[in-house]
């Protein structure tokens, strides 16, 4: 017997109701009407077929469809009617929707800081690290996680605040045996490398200014691998500071944020959950 307009539509929506996430290979979603997919979605459970947002943050290098739209869930609602879109930017200042054909990378290296943008995938993940540091100038340290095999240890992040985002690559969890990076040191305008905080004496240094903003967050990575030290910045490849310690001085076994004179928020990719 085949069951009344009304009774699918009740179906559907009974089995929607249900769908905490739901992913791209998954058939429930695909079973119900793309307008009541959307009506859903407009009635404010974005939350059943999305994960996000990740705020301040796009998707680079997958979009394949940009449209205006008048809020998140409008876009949304144009991912969900193209079976190609995997997951969408949302970004306020003009109302930009950008349709993706895939979602982030493992070590979110395709995943940019974007001011005023929001980023849903319907890939279940759960938030990134974030982290303040203020002007007291004490590490946070961390265990070094393991590296890709045959890789160098890499750590993905970006940063936001006025100056002064300092690493810490440390044998133990306190200042004895360290490699201090200070990147965006004298009124953001110099990145040094140095034996230990307040040395004068720097391994190396550079002077590039504006490297960090106190308005958006700025994509960085650093690399680790047999007493080489390399920072850069975004999708460049090349660093733009590198320090090699011939005297295998100090065993990294730890890395340690902090900052001085003024606070900086972090964002670690590296430690995003699957």
């Amino acid at each position: 017997m085949i069951p009344s307009a009304i009774n699918l539509i009740t179906f559907c929506l009974d089995l929607l109701a249900a769908v905490t996430v739901v992913s791209a290979g998954e058939s429930g979603l695909k079973s119900c009407l793309p307008s009541q997919r959307e009506h859903r979605v407009q009635g404010g459970e974005l939350h059943r077929f999305y994960r996000g947002p990740l705020r301040d943050h796009a998707l680079v290098g997958q979009a394949y469809r940009n449209h205006t739209a008048r809020s998140h869930a409008s876009c949304a609602g144009e991912c969900l009617r193209d079976d190609a879109c995997k997951s969408f930017n949302f970004c306020q200042d003009g109302g930009l929707c950008q349709l993706n054909l895939a979602v982030v990378s493992r070590n979110m290296s395709d995943l940019f800081p974007s001011n005023g943008c929001l980023y849903f995938d319907e890939r279940p993940h759960g938030k990134c690290l974030e982290y303040e540091t203020t002007e007291e100038y004490k590490y946070k340290f961390f265990v070094l996680p393991p590296p890709k095999e045959g890789e160098p240890y890499r750590l993905d992040f970006a940063v936001k605040g006025k100056e002064d985002a300092i690493f810490a690559l440390s044998e133990e969890t306190n200042e004895n045996n360290l490699y201090d990076i200070d990147i965006a040191a004298w009124n953001n305008q110099r990145t040094i490398i140095r034996a230990r905080k307040h040395s004068v004496h720097f391994h190396a240094r550079v002077d590039i200014p504006g490297i960090m903003s106190e308005h958006e967050y700025r994509r960085l990575w650093l690399t680790y691998d047999s007493w080489t030290i390399k920072v850069g910045r975004g999708h460049e490849v090349a660093p733009f500071i590198e320090y090699h310690d011939d005297s295998h001085r100090v065993h990294v076994k730890y890395i340690g944020i902090t900052s001085v004179w003024y606070d900086v928020n972090w964002i670690f990719y590296t430690y995003c959950d699957e």
